[in-house]
């Protein structure tokens, strides 16, 4: 396409959307678009090979501003002294923290303890999975618990503070390993509880995740973002930047966008994670951009 093409394509789009017709592209400026009330965050996972002051200053150059809080940047029993020093440095980089985790809990002491840091840190969501106490720490062996559950529900209400399961897939086929069955094993307890949607992990469990968001809006508390590789039963399959692999983003972002939620979609990049800014900057530019096209 030469300069001039290129120059008359635009005054074609910009005449249709002045006329409220649609262009030769398909951009249809009398269609309704659904309004995005989420934003773009950071899982702090993304970052569990380096240093908080790297990973605020990273998070600053791609412009996101909401962290999910892991214990290897501040750890949970983290002092009042070095949960405001924490603070600082976020707030010099414009970075709010909103949760923490994930944090895998087998006991109510260990899920008070995160529920106590999270009030002294100020945020408003615990990122987990409450499992049987003495199971095996191997995912596949790892079973859901009602009974924790019941608990973690009467601390929501007597915290205000939310609890977000996160669910792992077919690594964990006894304990949340889709959206779905997160939600429906919560259902009858506290809206406060309900899911942290990692659509990676609900994918490879064979579940639509876009159908996931549409029936249980009203239990989606956090979410991960993602992409993966195809080879979706794997383990180790690999993460992919977003928009290379085979996750439906854009779908994904439209049913976020249909549902109205208004939390953040905190991107989950689990692979270099010594050396995964520019990776991490075709992420952000990628997801940012289905914001403003696709919904």
């Amino acid at each position: 396409m030469n300069r001039r093409e290129f120059i008359g394509m635009g005054l074609g789009t910009a005449a249709a959307v002045a006329g409220g017709g649609c262009s030769s592209l398909g951009v249809c400026a009398s269609k309704p678009r659904t309004a995005v009330k989420f934003h773009l965050g950071m899982a702090g996972f993304t970052f569990k090979e380096q240093k908080t002051a790297d990973m605020l200053k990273a998070l600053e150059r791609l412009d996101v501003h909401y962290l999910c809080v892991k214990n290897f940047h501040l750890p949970f029993g983290a002092t009042d002294a070095e949960i405001r020093d924490f603070k600082r440095q976020c707030a010099d980089h414009g970075v709010t923290p909103y949760g923490i985790g994930p944090v895998n809990s087998g006991t109510l002491e260990e899920v008070k303890k995160a529920f106590d840091f999270a009030k002294k840190l100020g945020v408003d969501v615990v990122v987990g999975v409450p499992f049987k106490h003495g199971a095996t720490k191997k995912w596949a062996d790892q079973e859901q618990d009602r009974d924790l559950c019941e608990k973690i529900s009467v601390l929501c209400d007597e915290y205000d503070i939310r609890f977000a399961i996160h669910n792992h897939g077919p690594d964990a086929p006894k304990c949340f390993p889709t959206g779905d069955a997160s939600c429906e094993f919560v259902k009858d307890l506290s809206p406060r509880m309900g899911m942290c949607l990692d659509i990676g992990h609900n994918y490879r469990s064979g579940k639509d995740p876009a159908a996931c968001i549409r029936k249980y809006a009203d239990r989606l508390i956090d979410f991960h973002l993602k992409d993966i590789t195809p080879h979706t039963t794997d383990i180790k399959a690999d993460a992919k930047i977003l928009g290379r692999g085979v996750l439906d983003l854009p779908g994904i972002v439209k049913a976020l966008a249909d549902v109205g939620y208004s939390g953040s979609c905190s991107l989950e990049y689990e692979t270099n994670f010594k050396d995964n800014f520019a990776d991490l900057c075709e992420c952000v530019g990628y997801f940012k951009a289905l914001m403003r096209t696709v919904a």
